[in-house]
């Protein structure tokens, strides 16, 4: 049985609800897996179980104002890379080299 394992948000939701966390319930009389979203407004980070290690990877908005990087990262979404899973990791490798070159960062 396969689940969902990721969650995408905007720039302005991640903003508001910095400390989030993704859990799967258990499988019952489904065939989906149930997910919930913990997050804390007010009483700081949650712990995350079972996290790897490494930098999440974040879209930065400015990418899609930019012709380059937005040509950049439509070309790497086209290929096929199976999954959106892999489509994602496609995208954060290919522009691993544009943000040294691109001052968009999150304030």
């Amino acid at each position: 049985m396969e689940r969902l394992d990721r969650c995408l948000g905007t720039k302005d939701w991640i903003n508001l609800f910095p400390n989030f966390l993704v859990r799967h319930l258990d499988f019952w009389k489904s065939d989906h897996w149930s997910l919930i979203l913990e997050f804390s407004y007010r009483y700081g980070k949650i712990r995350r179980e079972n996290r790897k290690a490494g930098k999440t990877f974040f879209f930065e908005e400015c990418w899609g104002d930019d012709k380059e990087c937005r040509r950049t990262v439509e070309e790497t979404w086209n290929i096929n890379l199976g999954r959106c899973a892999g489509q994602i990791q496609g995208v954060r490798r290919k522009t691993r080299v544009l943000e040294p070159q691109k001052a968009c960062r999150y304030a």
